[in-house]
């Protein structure tokens, strides 16, 4: 362990090999000992036109710079490498005009950016591994999406048709329809993907539906609950929660022709941060706070903690044993009964916070984790256990494990189900530490979908496995 005092305070800071790069468990920081955490490397400087703040989502970062008056300029990042930030794309446009500028979607190395006004919408789609920016797709209402599968709901303004399209955007310079279901599609939240042929979407302000693409020329309706949706909140492996304007729902789609809504929680809510049995909940409205729930086990759904923090208008992150909000502030949920306050960022709206590659990273820089709770320790995985970091992932997870003798081995992915997903070790093991990296892939090379998932490992010495949960 390295110390190094820093002006206010002992800061203690751990580090592991790969940090430089990015890869793996990289720093924390005992976020008590210091009155206010700083990033390890700053995004506010003369690179990032210093800009405070910005919009961080699935791995990308925008910016925006209003220095010049009457012009805007966006500038978006790749910051899935939190500690070599790299400039995609930008554009600049005149204010006077209201345009707008946001991220709709990101899903691995693929973003779609929005950019409108009352006039309408057009989408462009940046591909950071290829470092290009596709301009001119056929898209203009909200998306969803799932590996290079979208999903869009088409409101019907321009020519009065209606539905969920479905687009292959395999080539981004190419993006092309290849299924549409006609119906009252509601505008606001939009569809959402569960998986790259399955999209919920809510209808005529009334139910949420499921929609097969499966066989994408020909769509099917499957089934459907009673439900208005104003947001969606995320998914849990068979469960997809969601808001309407009075509650918050969990609806269980293990049966797509039968789905139900397994229970509700009164109150508006506005994001959610799942770890194990445990949520932390973004109440809007008059209570604009947090609150912790237990979602799983008996006696669920309940209420476990008071309110606590502050506002604000992103999801909060759960990380080991560490809350950090949007706010940006961290929070001790150790015992999730009583949530206590013990540290804060220098940002004053993170605006999206992640944990990535072992970095707490926001819309300022990344920041080391909490070293005191779960999240943070850098301790290496005990003899013969298979330990995942991080976890929940995005989307890489790293599985390491030690071996006494040298052997055959196997480390395989599986679905909840028991379902084959990857392969990625399958040969002879020397004695002692190893480390596999999963991509959020399947042997064929293509992105699965959002859950729970098994890393099995079976050795010399028997078989081993942990649980695994892939956000998008």
């Amino acid at each position: 362990m390295n110390m190094r005092r820093a002006r206010r305070g002992i800061l203690v800071l751990t580090v592991l090999a790969g940090a430089l790069s990015g890869q793996g468990l990289a720093a924390c920081i005992d976020w008590g000992s210091v009155p206010l955490v700083v990033p390890v490397t700053s995004w506010d400087d003369a690179a990032f036109h210093n800009v405070v703040g910005g919009t961080l989502t699935g791995g990308f970062l925008q910016k925006l710079d209003m220095s010049v008056p009457s012009l805007s300029a966006c500038r978006y990042y790749d910051v899935r490498d939190p500690l070599q930030p790299t400039l995609v794309d930008e554009v600049s446009y005149s204010v006077e005009f209201s345009d707008s500028e946001f991220i709709a979607a990101a899903s691995d190395a693929l973003c779609a950016v929005g950019h409108g006004n009352s006039m309408g919408i057009d989408y462009r789609f940046i591909d950071a591994d290829a470092g290009t920016v596709h301009y001119g797709s056929p898209l203009s209402g909200a998306l969803a999406l799932s590996g290079r599968r979208l999903f869009q709901a088409a409101i019907g303004w321009m020519d009065g048709v209606s539905g969920l399209g479905c687009y292959d955007a395999t080539d981004p310079g190419d993006i092309s329809e290849i299924g549409f279901f006609a119906g009252a599609v509601d505008p606001g939240p939009g569809p959402f993907a569960l998986t790259d042929d399955v999209a919920l979407v809510g209808l005529g302000g009334a139910q949420v539906q499921a929609i097969d693409f499966g066989v994408p020329s020909a769509p099917v309706a499957r089934g459907a609950v009673a439900s208005a949706v104003t947001r969606w909140l995320g998914r849990d492996g068979d469960i997809v929660y969601f808001s309407t304007s009075t509650q918050m729902c969990a609806l269980n789609v293990s049966d797509l022709d039968h789905p139900v809504l397994a229970f509700t929680i009164p109150g508006r809510v506005g994001s959610l941060s799942l770890s194990g049995d445990l949520a932390v909940l973004r109440f809007g409205s008059s209570t604009r706070q947090m609150q912790i729930h237990r979602l799983k086990g008996p006696g669920a759904p309940v209420a476990v903690s008071s309110l606590f923090g502050a506002y604000s208008d992103k999801p909060a992150v759960w990380s080991g044993d560490v809350v950090y909000d949007g706010g940006f502030a961290a929070y001790d949920v150790s015992d999730p009964s009583t949530p206590t306050h013990i540290g804060d960022g220098s940002a004053t709206v993170a605006r999206g916070v992640e944990v990535r590659d072992g970095w707490l990273v926001t819309g300022h820089g990344p920041y080391p984790l909490h070293c005191d709770a779960a999240a943070g320790i850098a301790v290496p995985p005990a003899r013969g256990a298979l330990a995942a970091w991080p976890n929940p992932f995005n989307p890489r997870v790293e599985i390491s494990f030690t071996v006494d003798r040298s052997g055959p081995a196997q480390l395989v992915i599986h679905d909840v189900r028991g379902g084959h997903v990857r392969t990625l070790l399958d040969g002879t093991l020397a004695a002692g530490p190893t480390t596999a990296t999963w991509d959020g892939r399947d042997d064929a090379g293509l992105a699965v979908p959002a859950g729970v998932y098994c890393a099995r490992l079976v050795d010399a010495d028997g078989e081993r496995e942990v649980k695994i949960t892939l956000l998008k």
